[in-house]
C-alpha cells in the first residue's frame, strides 16, 4: 500500500495500483508495446513464458495501473547458474508506458523489486538486457547501481 501511494504521488494521479504473482491480467496490454497483437503463435509463447516465470520462487509481474491503463511492468523469473547451482532473480523486461517515462515509474519499479527479492531472501539481482540496447544498459548502471558482468548486468542486494 505505501508502494501505491508513492507511486500515485509521483505519477499526479489520485490512485495507482500494483500486482504481483498470483493474478490473471490481460497480457494483450503487456504485448502491445512489443507489436505482438496479430501474431497468436508469439503471443501464446510469451504467455507461456511469463506464466513459467510466475511460477518459479523468483518470479514475480509487477504491473503498475493508472486506472486501466497499464503505465508500467516488470517482469522477473529465475537464472540458474550451471556451474555453481545458484539460483537468483533475473529482470526479463522493465517497460513503462512513454507518457509516464518522465514521472520516475522505472525507479520505483526497480525499488520495490530490489526490496521483494531482499525480503525474499536473495543476495543478488540480475537484469539481461539486449546489446542493441546500449541505452537501457546505461540507465540501469547509472540509475539503478546495476554493474556489467558479461552479458548480464549485476546488483548486490546486501546492505
Amino acid at each position: 500500500m505505501q508502494f501505491e501511494k508513492r507511486l500515485a504521488r509521483f505519477l499526479g494521479v489520485e490512485d495507482a495500483v500494483t500486482y504481483s504473482s498470483g493474478f490473471s491480467v490481460n497480457l494483450a496490454e503487456i504485448y502491445s508495446p512489443y507489436q505482438y497483437r496479430e501474431e497468436e503463435v508469439t503471443r501464446v509463447r510469451i504467455a507461456r513464458f511469463v506464466d513459467k516465470c510466475l511460477h518459479q520462487p523468483e518470479g514475480m509481474l509487477m504491473l503498475v495501473f493508472v486506472g486501466e491503463e497499464i503505465a508500467g511492468y516488470l517482469l522477473a523469473g529465475q537464472r540458474h547458474n550451471e556451474i555453481t547451482d545458484a539460483r537468483y532473480p533475473l529482470i526479463h523486461a522493465l517497460w513503462v508506458d512513454k507518457k509516464w517515462r518522465a514521472k520516475n515509474v522505472s525507479s520505483l519499479l526497480m525499488r520495490e523489486t530490489r526490496q521483494v527479492f531482499k525480503d525474499r531472501g536473495y543476495h543478488l539481482l540480475v537484469a539481461q538486457v539486449s546489446e542493441t540496447n546500449g541505452k537501457m544498459k546505461r540507465a540501469m548502471v547509472r540509475l539503478f547501481g546495476f554493474t556489467p558482468n558479461s552479458e548480464f548486468l549485476t546488483l548486490s542486494l546486501v546492505d
